[in-house]
């Protein structure tokens, strides 16, 4: 029987912390925990207070102990797209003398030939893109195993990202107690769960992640990852336009911008959604004020992302996914008709993780497994320490053994 593997992916986001841990099972991935805490220790995607951070990720591992019974040794970290690049490599593998067969132990010696080769001053290697073999002339996407040949040539694409961000966030991590496993573009790992780099075979994709703080705008094309550019603002301007019109907290904001939705159909909507008490006096918020209010910073985002998108849609078949914690405010949908490109709004199927915001962190699990069966590596899951499995399992074989004598003594 094939043993369980445990992987937990770690997302470090604009003002929250986002885990997802699972099990491989039968190739299936179960989530067992997700989990979200807040923090005020990044901002505009660089950490501006380690410690502060790194005390977020502790009491998230406490958590995660308290409910599953084990502590987690090492994560998969989502890294954010800041300043990323794509670099393509073409390396050459000699077949040896003999079969003169390919082999997949050949991509694997590639791989390992480009990644050696790599360098850009100011850049880390995050994830492997898009590789291409050939063959006598021939390109194809998939490894020509078994064919005869006296060279493969294979150009991998390197997806880098600033080696100032890369070290900071791993760093941070790093001080919480975690080892980090295996590093993941938050994007990339997106359009992975997405299905984004399948589906970009023959037109554009592009992936808009919004995020509360700024909204990412990543390319696909041919399986290929173009390029992310930013717009330098997300959904927090709506919040604050909340905040400022009727002087509520910032989390009362939030909560009435995800929840209140924004349909256009609310600005004729007198329905009163929300009451509080302002110097003593008793307010009331109808869904058309609320509208009313978001209305102007919500048209100011649509435009910015259809200014980023008029070249693309010019080009020709293109469209656009939507995701990210943005996606998960309610009413959403009804926006689609705004962009000038084709849009959907994506949310995981995997049971458990039914919100925008965890597609990096499922995205970024799936693609670690990907390179792992791509280079046929052993794939042994994250590290966990099995004292706290032994303490909870000792506790409630004791718990279960007195409520058996009671029921036998009838105590």
């Amino acid at each position: 029987m094939q043993a369980k593997q445990y992987y937990a992916s770690l997302e470090l986001a604009d003002d929250e912390l986002r885990l997802v841990i699972g099990e491989f099972y039968m190739s299936r991935f179960n989530p067992l925990k997700v989990e979200r805490v807040k923090t005020k220790g990044i901002e505009k995607k660089r950490i501006v207070n380690p410690t502060i951070v790194a005390a977020s990720i502790v009491t998230m591992l406490d958590a995660v102990e308290k409910n599953l019974g084990f502590r987690l040794k090492s994560i998969i970290l989502c890294i954010p797209s800041a300043d990323v690049k794509c670099i393509k490599r073409r390396v050459n593998v000699p077949i040896e003398e003999g079969s003169r067969r390919i082999r997949t132990s050949h991509a694997r010696l590639g791989i390992e030939k480009a990644i050696d080769l790599f360098h850009i001053d100011g850049y880390e290697f995050v994830n492997i893109g898009s590789i291409t073999y050939i063959n006598g002339g021939i390109s194809s996407r998939t490894l020509p195993v078994d064919e005869r040949a006296e060279t493969l040539v294979m150009d991998i694409d390197f997806i880098c990202a600033k080696q100032d961000v890369v070290h900071e966030f791993v760093l941070c991590v790093e001080n919480a107690g975690l080892r980090v496993a295996d590093i993941c573009l938050d994007t990339y790992a997106i359009a992975e769960e997405a299905a984004i780099i399948e589906g970009s075979m023959d037109k554009y994709v592009v992936l808009v992640n919004y995020e509360k703080y700024d909204t990412d705008l990543a390319l696909f094309y041919k399986g290929r990852f173009m390029g992310c550019e930013s717009l330098g603002f997300g959904y927090e301007k709506l919040a604050h336009a909340i905040r400022r019109k009727f002087k509520l907290t910032e989390k009362e904001a939030n909560d009435l911008l995800k929840e209140s939705a924004i349909f256009p159909t609310y600005e004729r909507d007198d329905s009163i959604i929300y009451i509080y008490s302002e110097k003593e006096e008793y307010r009331e918020i109808t869904r058309k004020e609320i509208y009313g209010a978001i209305e102007e910073e919500l048209q100011h985002w649509i435009v910015g992302v259809n200014e980023a998108n008029e070249m693309i849609a010019q080009a020709g078949q293109a469209r656009m996914v939507l995701a990210g914690s943005g996606a998960d405010i309610l009413g959403m949908e009804s926006m689609k008709d705004r962009f000038i490109l084709d849009c959907s709004i994506y949310i995981p199927s995997t049971i458990g993780t039914r919100r925008s915001c965890y597609s990096a962190t499922l995205g970024a699990i799936y693609t670690h497994k990907k390179l792992q069966a791509l280079v046929h590596m052993q794939s042994e899951g994250i590290e966990i320490s099995t004292e706290s499995i032994r303490q909870v399992r000792k506790e409630d074989d004791n718990a279960f053994t007195k409520k058996l004598k009671k029921i036998l003594l009838n105590k």
